[in-house]
Formats: structure tokens, sequence, C-alpha cells
């Protein structure tokens, strides 16, 4: 059997009434994940769940920030998966990446930065480079795979109109009805954020009462 519980931390951006809220209230989310394993150690399935969600209305270019942190376990041995996938849109188009990103904590957790880990980017595929080789006598060409390394392919921006992350968990070997939490939380905020409405003298996030 697997057991789930989600729950968000109080305070911060998200306190007062859903009247009130700034525009940017689902752009940033945490839940707290709880696992207990089967007979075998592992989770049956994998939970999945969404962490933060934007709907901006308009395209713009989004810098991210992910989060993941094992809390209580008494399992010491196996590991805990989780995988990020991201979905982006804008106008008609929209797509998810299924494996944005994917972290593995072995058990146990001898340290807390070892159970602890966080990004501001991440590495998408990298194609191999090929060669392309042409036979002149028989007047064909024919594509080798490069000896090169390939370029890094280092994701830094999302260009979006609405972005949805979600994230997947599983436990695998942790020991029968073993249990483990762990805190998931993910942050967008636009490169450059310039809203039509600031020109107007108009701030809906009470973003002109910082210090």
């Amino acid at each position: 059997m697997l057991a789930l519980s989600c729950s968000s931390t109080k305070g911060g951006a998200l306190e007062g009434s859903m009247g009130n809220l700034p525009p940017w209230h689902l752009w940033g989310g945490d839940k707290v994940i709880e696992i207990q394993a089967n007979a075998l150690g592992n989770s049956p399935q994998k939970i999945s769940t969404q962490i933060a969600k934007v709907n901006y209305g308009r395209p713009d270019t989004w810098r991210f920030f992910l989060y993941a942190s094992i809390g209580e376990t008494n399992a010491s041995s196996g590991a805990i998966v989780v995988n990020w996938r991201i979905a982006i849109g804008v106008g008609r188009t929209a797509f998810e990446m299924n494996l944005f990103d994917t972290w593995t904590f072995a058990l146990p957790i001898t340290a807390p930065f070892v159970g602890t880990r966080y990004c501001c980017s991440v590495d998408g595929p990298i194609l191999k480079p090929f060669n392309q080789i042409t036979t002149p006598a028989t007047n064909t060409i024919s594509l080798v795979p490069s000896q090169t390394l390939a370029p890094p392919n280092r994701i830094e921006l999302l260009p979006a109109q609405d972005i949805q992350a979600y994230v997947d968990v599983g436990a695998l070997g942790i020991g029968a009805n073993n249990k483990a939490s762990m805190t998931l939380a993910a942050l967008f905020v636009p490169n450059a954020h310039v809203r039509p409405e600031w020109t107007r003298g108009e701030y809906s996030g009470g973003e002109d009462a910082g210090h």
C-alpha cells in the first residue's frame, strides 16, 4: 500500500484572503510528501503531484528554482527517486518535458546536505554530433558519429506563457513497510518582470510597499 499526504507551509506570499492574493501567488509552491513502502520495500506506484503553476496570459522568459529535501525516515538502505516534469506552452502550442531533471537520494542520509538538492539550471538532452562523409566514387553521403565531445545543453531559461511544474516520487528498496517524508518546492519568476499595470500606477500585489 502507498500512503500519500501533501501539505503546504504557512505564511509567506500565500497569506491573505483569496480576494487580495498577488498575481504571482501560484508561481511558487511547496509540498510535503509522505511515502510508505510495501512489503518489498518499494512504492508500488509513483506519487505524482503538481507543485507550481504559471498562467501569465502573455509570453515571457522565466527563471526557475527547484528544491527537494528528505525529512524523517526509518529507512537505512535503498533510494528515493525524484523526477521533475515541466509543461510549458505559448499560444496554441504546449508540451511536457517528462524528464526535465531526475534526482536520486541514496539512503541512509549521513549528513543534512546529502539529503537536500536544489538547482536553477539543468542539463538537457545532448545530441552527439555527426561528421558528413562524401564518397566521390559512388556519389554517396554518409553520416559518421563524431569522436569530439558534444557541447553542453544547459537550460537556465524557459520561454513560456503557461508553466506547470509536476514531480514524481518513488521509493526503491528502502525496506519492508518503511517510511520517508520529502519536502519539494518549485519557484518561477520572469527574467525581467515588467507588468503593464505599473505604467498606470496600479500594484495589484502590493509590490510598491516593499523596502
